[in-house]
């Protein structure tokens, strides 16, 4: 009898501290939704808004997905990791890596609230999460949810201020490259900086032209793909450089292309519908370069067990 109460005691007491657990990380939750509401809030508007990031709406189902599927692939490696004694000695101590990614990210934040700097703000959010999941499911199982979680970075990857730095140069370099195959079809090219007039017509090349939007989505499949596909780290990065030059070099020839049409055919193709149209063409070529490359590596670079 004296056996079975204790047996009920040390099952109570689990059962408390469970509930209790819980009830803090809950707790702690609703406490970060409330801090980050309103940052949460303008990541949405600007992916809504801004064609440049629109990608940035589809990333949190994205890294479900990608979550849903470790249940499949290596959910029984998982949880071996968890029933293992040193992932259950990990789980009784504090992590110093979660503890100073939760308190690193959460001092960026305020410092974000004090500057009025909402990508401050926007940024810290990724360490306190990891912060999170190496406090609650310890260093041996955190990496493999650490990932998914931050592929949501690329929804806002740089601050405005920095975008105008880099993408300023392509803007440039793609109405000049433009400039130069206007010239070998004899059409009559004057360049400005990022402007190409030719006759009857003026070509602004803004940041869209410059290669931004189909650098920025297509960046972000290149950090899709090692999720899906066994890669080795030096076949990642070259992937990933690949997805830049590509996204660059493809709207190179969409702006000279969009030039030789609106002075050979219509004007009006340099804008509208057309325009838009050939943004969704060149994406979609660069798509299926980028996968064909990335079938090509797979078959050829080492493969590693991510």
């Amino acid at each position: 009898m004296t056996i079975q109460l204790k047996r009920l005691r040390i099952m109570a007491k689990k059962s408390t501290h469970k509930l209790i657990s819980s009830f803090c990380l809950l707790l702690m939750l609703l406490l970060l939704g409330y801090m980050y509401g309103p940052t949460l809030a303008w990541i949405a508007d600007i992916c809504w808004n801004d064609n440049d990031y629109s990608h940035g709406l589809l990333l949190p189902f994205i890294s479900i997905y990608i979550i849903w599927n470790l249940r499949n692939e290596r959910w029984p490696l998982i949880q071996e990791k968890l029933n293992s004694i040193e992932q259950r000695q990990d789980l009784k101590r504090l992590s110093p890596l979660g503890a100073t990614l939760l308190i690193g990210g959460l001092l960026l934040f305020f410092v974000g609230q004090l500057s009025q700097s909402a990508f401050a703000s926007w940024l810290s959010i990724f360490p306190v999460l990891v912060g999170i999941l190496y406090l609650v499911l310890g260093p041996i199982v955190a990496p493999y949810f650490a990932g998914p979680v931050l592929l949501n970075f690329m929804a806002k990857p740089m601050p405005d201020s920095l975008t105008v730095s880099i993408f300023w140069p392509l803007q440039v370099m793609a109405a000049k490259i433009s400039a130069m195959v206007l010239k070998l079809f004899d059409v009559p090219v004057y360049l400005v900086g990022n402007i190409i007039e030719i006759p009857h017509m003026r070509l602004l090349v803004e940041e869209a032209c410059s290669g931004m939007r189909s650098v920025m989505s297509l960046v972000t499949v290149a950090c899709i793909i090692p999720f899906l596909f066994p890669l080795s780290r030096w076949a990642k990065l070259a992937v990933l450089i690949a997805s830049i030059l590509l996204a660059v070099g493809l709207n190179v020839v969409r702006v000279a292309a969009t030039g030789l049409l609106a002075h050979f055919y219509d004007p009006s193709a340099a804008e509208g519908f057309f325009h838009e149209f050939s943004g969704l063409v060149v994406f979609i070529i660069g798509l299926t370069i980028l996968y064909s490359f990335v079938s090509f590596v797979t078959r050829k670079a080492p493969l590693e067990n991510n």
